[in-house]
């Protein structure tokens, strides 16, 4: 059963990086986006409840672009968090914790690739353009991914 996973693992790295274009792994990244500040203790959700999250945000995310590529990347995003929830629910740990090592860099990628602001759209008052609600929507969808890592690394026996 262990290796059906692994091996299942393995084809969804695969093709996630399949999906990547070549152009933008060799490019530099541009400055790492700010992250939300950590969560208040009062704040915190279980690991289910921020998996159910990243789900909503991730269907609002397609919702907030027309780019197919785009989209075909989110709905990868997606399926692997889906695949996140099956190894966790196996009794997985470390391929979960792997698997979400690859959506964070894979969502860091694509974060990198968008805008900070939407350039055609400017607010009267100010004459500046508009923040981008796609490139919030991921952002905060990455800090919610490293927050499940954080849960998993507690959760995983580090190696001596």
């Amino acid at each position: 059963m262990r290796r059906a996973i692994f091996v299942f693992l393995s084809l969804l790295v695969a093709l996630s990086m399949a999906a990547i274009p070549a152009d933008t792994i060799s490019a530099k990244p541009g400055s790492q986006p700010q992250l939300s500040p950590p969560l208040s203790p009062a704040q915190q959700l279980t690991e289910e409840e921020l998996i159910e999250d990243i789900f909503d945000e991730l269907d609002n995310a397609r919702g907030l672009t027309d780019d197919r590529d785009i989209k075909k990347q989110i709905a990868g995003i997606k399926k692997g968090v889906e695949a996140v929830e099956g190894l966790r629910k196996d009794g997985d740990n470390e391929g979960a914790l792997n698997l979400k090592y690859a959506i964070a860099e894979r969502l860091e990628v694509l974060i990198n690739r968008l805008p900070l602001a939407s350039p055609g759209m400017t607010t009267l008052a100010a004459a500046a353009p508009t923040a981008n609600p796609l490139y919030e929507e991921l952002v905060n969808i990455r800090f919610k991914i490293d927050r499940l890592i954080e849960i998993e690394e507690r959760e995983v026996p580090q190696e001596k």
